[in-house]
């Protein structure tokens, strides 16, 4: 497996030196991830849990999820309980407030942090005579605004008339130019279009679960072949094929776990 690229280290943030270089649409109050409040014009020194706003060491970035991975975020794939258990400790320990702007809001949404181990290239050659799978690995969950989150979901924004506004934002949050964000647009579809040739396994390796596991929507169903595979219909109409890996699950409705399995024990 070859981890590709982090987009942070392909595309750096231009750094914020004073409140002058951020934003007006972010206001003028930002919250840190402790529940701190700063003005703008004060300078935000005793912040231990700052914003990326107005964080230099950290650069909003994020690749979009393959096309042959839709219907598998944990929004999609767990059951509104069972992705409920997930997301509101992540929403209560950062305060109630985005990670991004540093809004601070009850309407969170939260984000999932993916990283893509793509095959050998030998591997990707064969993709036309068999099921090649990469691994996407969940790295952790973000509190975000819904503003915000749209800075990673650039497809979703586009399809209801709001890229242009999602970039600017995005843009503003890296203090970036126009050019240098929409180079990264660029960037994330041609890395989009060379993940989604390929199935992706999710691994959740480090993830516990209160519920001991992940219960999975009917959505989605064991392969007639080999049911530790999950198959899923996505909204293109073609079918999209996982496995859970690293943690214990079962398909909504069912009493028993499935074990978590390695990467390795799938072939």
């Amino acid at each position: 497996m070859t981890l590709a690229i982090p987009l942070d280290s392909l595309f750096q943030r231009n750094a914020v030196a004073d409140w002058d270089d951020v934003h007006p649409m972010f206001g003028d109050v930002i919250c840190s991830l402790d529940g701190q409040i700063a003005f703008r014009g004060d300078y935000p020194e005793p912040f231990a849990r700052p914003p990326a706003v107005i964080d230099n060491s950290r650069t909003v970035t994020g690749d979009l999820i393959p096309e042959t991975a839709w219907g598998a975020s944990l929004a999609n794939l767990l059951v509104p309980g069972s992705w409920a258990a997930m997301r509101a400790p992540v929403i209560e320990q950062n305060h109630r407030v985005c990670e991004l702007c540093g809004l601070q809001i009850n309407a969170l949404e939260v984000h999932e942090v993916w990283e893509y181990d793509f095959p050998s290239d030998d591997e990707m050659a064969r993709r036309d005579e068999l099921t090649v799978f990469g691994v996407q690995r969940l790295r952790g969950l973000m509190s975000v605004c819904p503003d915000c989150h749209l800075c990673f979901h650039p497809g979703y924004a586009n399809a209801h008339g709001r890229l242009s506004e999602t970039l600017d934002r995005l843009a503003a949050l890296n203090n970036w130019s126009r050019e240098e964000v929409e180079l990264y647009d660029r960037t994330l579809i041609e890395r989009w279009e060379r993940a989604s040739q390929i199935h992706w396994m999710l691994d959740f390796a480090g993830i516990e679960h209160p519920d001991g596991g992940l219960t999975v929507t009917r959505s989605w169903r064991p392969h007639p072949e080999d049911a530790r595979f999950l198959v899923y219909t996505n909204r293109s109409g073609a079918e999209n094929v996982t496995a859970l890996l690293n943690i214990p699950w079962r398909i909504s409705g069912e009493k028993d776990w499935q074990p978590a399995r390695s990467e390795q024990s799938m072939f």
